[in-house]
C-alpha cells in the first residue's frame, strides 16, 4: 500500500473511536451519506506534492500529502455547535500526543493547516451540513519504494 494510503487509513483508524461519528468514518469522498447515520466523517486525499531531494539513485523524495477530513452532520438546531464539537474531537484525536501527530509512523509529521466554512448540503428531509478540515502529512520515501517511509 502506498505511503499516502497508509496515512489516510491511519487517520481513519484514529478517528473511528473518540468522536461523535463513532464507526461512521469513511476513507472515500464518494461514500454515500445516510441521513439517519450522521454525524459521519469522510477522509480523502486532496493532493500530493513530491519533490526530489537527491539527484542520484536511489532518489529520495519529500512528500506533502494534503488530506481532507470532511465532517458531516444533520440537526434541525445547533448545526454550528455540532460541527464545532466534532472538529474539536477530531483535532484532539489527531494531535493530543506526539505519537498521534506522527500517526505512529517514523518520520511522518501531521499538521492542521486549514478549516473551511460550514457548507449546507441540499436535502429534502433535514438540514445537513459539512465542514472540511485540511491536514498535511509530510514524509519521505524513495521513488522505487513508494510504500516504505524513509
Amino acid at each position: 500500500m502506498l505511503c499516502s494510503q497508509q496515512i489516510i487509513e491511519s487517520i481513519k483508524a484514529r478517528l473511528i473511536s473518540g468522536t461523535d461519528a463513532g464507526t461512521r468514518v469513511y476513507a472515500d469522498r464518494l461514500w454515500p451519506l445516510d441521513e439517519g447515520k450522521l454525524p459521519a466523517i469522510r477522509i480523502y486525499e486532496l493532493e500530493e506534492k513530491v519533490e526530489s531531494t537527491t539527484v542520484h539513485w536511489p532518489v529520495l523524495e519529500a512528500h506533502t500529502l494534503q488530506v481532507a477530513i470532511e465532517l458531516c452532520a444533520n440537526t434541525l438546531t445547533g448545526i454550528d455547535a455540532t460541527l464545532s464539537g466534532l472538529k474539536l474531537q477530531v483535532l484532539k484525536r489527531l494531535f493530543d500526543t506526539q505519537d498521534h501527530a506522527s500517526l505512529g509512523f517514523t518520520n511522518v509529521e501531521l499538521t492542521h493547516v486549514a478549516t473551511g466554512p460550514m457548507q449546507p448540503i441540499e436535502s429534502a428531509t433535514s438540514q445537513i451540513a459539512q465542514r472540511t478540515l485540511q491536514v498535511n502529512a509530510s514524509f519521505s520515501a524513495f521513488a522505487h519504494e513508494p510504500e516504505t517511509f524513509s
